[in-house]
C-alpha cells in the first residue's frame, strides 16, 4: 500500500507485466486463536486496487495461504482461523475479478503441516 501509484505506472510503462502473483504466507496468522482478518481484507482490497491501476493490462493471481499449525492444549493442529483467512482470500479474489489458487487444499488440507513434519 505504501508504493506510489506513479512509480507503479512508470514500471508498467517501461516493462509491462503479463502476470502479477500475490502471495502472503501463513505469517498473516500471528496467534493460535486469531480468527478475525478484517484488517487483512481491507488492506488487500486497497493493495489490489492500486496494483490494478498501476498495471491495468496485467492478469492477477492471489495465492491462498498454506497450512500453518500451532500447539494447542490437546496437540498440534492447523490454526483455528486458517479457514476464515482462506474464505476472505477467496472473497477478495472474487470481488476483484482475479484468479485464486487454494494452496492449503493443494498441499493436502487440514493438518497437512503436522503430517509433513
Amino acid at each position: 500500500n505504501n508504493v506510489d501509484l506513479n512509480f507503479l505506472q512508470s514500471i508498467n510503462h517501461i516493462e509491462p507485466y503479463d502476470l502479477i502473483i500475490m502471495q502472503y504466507g501463513a505469517n498473516v496468522i500471528s496467534s493460535s486463536n486469531q480468527t478475525n482478518f478484517d484488517w487483512y481484507h481491507k488492506s488487500m482490497m486497497s493493495s489490489i486496487d492500486k496494483l490494478k491501476k498501476g498495471f491495468p493490462n496485467s492478469t492477477f493471481l492471489l495465492m491462498g495461504v498454506a497450512d500453518r499449525a500451532f500447539k494447542y492444549t490437546d496437540g498440534i493442529y492447523t490454526a483455528k482461523g486458517l479457514g476464515n483467512l482462506i474464505d476472505i482470500q477467496r472473497k477478495i479474489a472474487f470481488d476483484n475479478n482475479i484468479s485464486f489458487y487454494n494452496t492449503f487444499e493443494s498441499m493436502g488440507g487440514l493438518n497437512t503441516m503436522v503430517n509433513w513434519v
